[in-house]
């Protein structure tokens, strides 16, 4: 079960963003039971982050209800053994570390993230499926 990144999350909240289309169809996709993913509750606080930093934090409470009213989400929790996991990775690959900690959530799952970031492309036994190409998946 892949685990979807905050940029995926993100476009899908944000109606401007290029990969909005993209993020779409995977939610879609996801609320009628067509896929199955896990999502990392490591993106509610890197979403909080994002809104702050583009000064809109008075739109997150709404987002996230939207979020919330999606059927079939379900999220990936952040442990003792996925945190010591993306410790490792920051040091072998220094990468973000929200980055590290999706990874290491990821790793700890099946090894696949849906996510834009090609950062995660360095990553030993982490395979990423790029929200761009998603339409074709499906």
């Amino acid at each position: 079960m892949p685990l979807i990144e905050t940029d995926a999350i993100y476009a899908f909240l944000n109606s401007i963003d290029k990969y909005h289309e993209n993020a779409s169809l995977l939610f879609k996709n996801i609320s009628e039971g067509k896929f199955i993913a896990l999502f990392s509750s490591v993106s509610l606080i890197e979403l909080n982050y994002i809104y702050k930093t583009h000064k809109i934090e008075q739109e997150l409470e709404i987002d996230l209800a939207h979020l919330q009213a999606i059927k079939n989400i379900k999220w990936a929790n952040l442990n003792i053994r996925t945190f010591l996991t993306a410790l490792s990775i920051t040091k072998s690959y220094k990468i973000s570390f929200f980055n590290s900690l999706h990874a290491g959530i990821a790793i700890n799952f099946d090894s696949i993230i849906i996510s834009e970031n090609e950062e995660f492309d360095s990553i030993m036994g982490l395979r990423r499926i790029p929200l761009s190409t998603f339409k074709n998946i499906l």
